[in-house]
């Protein structure tokens, strides 16, 4: 049985660990420990806590703050400092050692990696880290782990790339110390998308659905000449959900990038994948019993107004945090604990108190909404890219390996 012991940080809700569980379940020779995590976002750390309540007490907190000679030893360490100061959605501060922006915080990591030689260190941030603006902070830090004697490989990889239906372009860099490395690492190849934005989808409750007047503008932005007719919804007229699509799509019918702003959506920001998109959901409502082969998925929004019949309209939503985090690559026992904290973690023989301590963060009870989660989701990293790399070094390569320029001595 091999064992990895593993510290993430900036862990939020912690797709890390969610990915080396679907690792070690599929393994069952391969196990991990969460020897340790970080983070400060109360609202992140409960849902860490219901994620994983068996590491709830391992929260170091401020990455800045950690005596680092007080950790355990770890083999794996993950670090996906916040891309504020990187992100096109950010100011593009920047996030020069020093300069204290958000982003700087990816220089606290030396520190632990100094001090710990893990073997294995996996860093992921916003594609705009590698841009023309941006990328003098990149190979500087890329400099300094060759430096501290690791070999580095990295990519600019999108979820789509690894069978999730969303457009999202990131950067990874997989480093491992070069005394370990017996043959170069090679990313994982790409695999078949054989899903699309519409398979995320599922029924929501009215809290979702915009108001009347959002969707009357959103089909006249469409040309529908009928729009005040076709956004009429009765409440006491018995119909149903008879077909829907996500809207704005990128092309192979992707969600745009999800992102944690994005979280309520307008009409004008699901027209088209520009200017910020932040996809929701259209949904066709008649009186009938079950999805009508009329709509296709596949068909342009203007084909999908036109095929309405007497009796049928639209309705507009947002995306639920479920599905938010199913866009993102998270199995349903995670989505569960995420959304239903309480019901899921009851099942587990928790109680109520048990339940309220694992949620109260610095003497406060935090009460996660559907809203907090999906932003959540919207700063998380693709449970599926995890997966395939974790895969890659743990699994097919035995150890980490790696490639990229010679390492630098010490």
């Amino acid at each position: 049985m091999k064992k990895i012991k593993v510290f993430t940080a900036f862990s939020g809700y912690d797709s890390q660990c969610m990915a080396l569980d679907r690792l070690c379940c599929e393994h069952r020779d391969l196990e991990y420990e969460l020897v340790g995590w970080s983070e400060i976002e109360p609202h992140a750390i409960a849902s860490h806590n219901v994620a994983f309540p068996e590491y709830a007490h391992r929260n170091y907190g401020d990455i800045s703050k950690v005596d680092w000679n007080a950790v355990d030893s770890f083999e794996l360490f993950t670090y996906s400092s916040p891309c504020t100061s990187f992100s096109m959605a950010g100011l593009r501060e920047g996030g020069e050692e020093g300069s204290g922006t958000a982003s700087s915080l990816l220089w606290e990591c030396r520190r632990a990696i100094e001090i710990k030689r893990p073997t294995i260190c996996v860093f992921e941030n916003v594609k705009a880290l590698v841009d023309k603006t941006m990328d003098e902070t990149f190979e500087k830090w890329e400099l300094t782990m060759c430096r501290l004697g690791y070999k580095n490989d990295w990519r600019v990889i999108n979820a789509a790339d690894y069978g999730v239906p969303q457009h999202r372009e990131r950067i990874i860099m997989v480093s491992v110390l070069a005394s370990e490395v017996e043959k170069d690492f090679a990313f994982p190849a790409s695999v078949a998308l054989t899903k699309r934005a519409e398979d995320i989808l599922e029924d929501a409750d009215d809290s979702f659905y915009l108001p009347k007047h959002y969707v009357e503008e959103f089909l006249r932005m469409l040309g529908d000449e009928k729009a005040e007719f076709h956004s009429c919804y009765n409440v006491d007229v018995p119909a149903k959900c008879i077909a829907r699509i996500v809207t704005p799509t990128c092309k192979g019918r992707l969600i745009p990038t999800l992102t944690a702003a994005g979280t309520s959506t307008r009409p004008k920001n699901m027209l088209s994948t520009k200017n910020r998109p932040c996809p929701g959901v259209i949904e066709i409502w008649g009186p009938h019993e079950s999805f009508v082969e009329r709509f296709n998925a596949d068909d342009s929004r203007d084909k999908f107004f036109n095929r309405l019949y007497e009796g049928e309209f639209v309705r507009l939503r947002n995306l639920s945090a479920r599905e938010r985090l199913r866009a993102m690559g998270v199995d349903d026992k995670y989505i569960a604990r995420l959304t239903v904290p309480r019901l899921e973690l009851s099942k587990l023989g928790y109680t109520e108190n048990d339940i309220n301590a694992l949620i109260t963060v610095d003497g406060k009870l935090i009460k996660n909404t559907d809203r907090s989660v999906g932003k959540q989701a919207g700063n998380s990293i693709i449970v599926d890219i995890l997966y395939r790399i974790f895969k890659k070094l743990l699994i097919d390569d035995c150890v980490a390996r790696s490639t990229n320029t010679s390492v630098i001595p010490m």
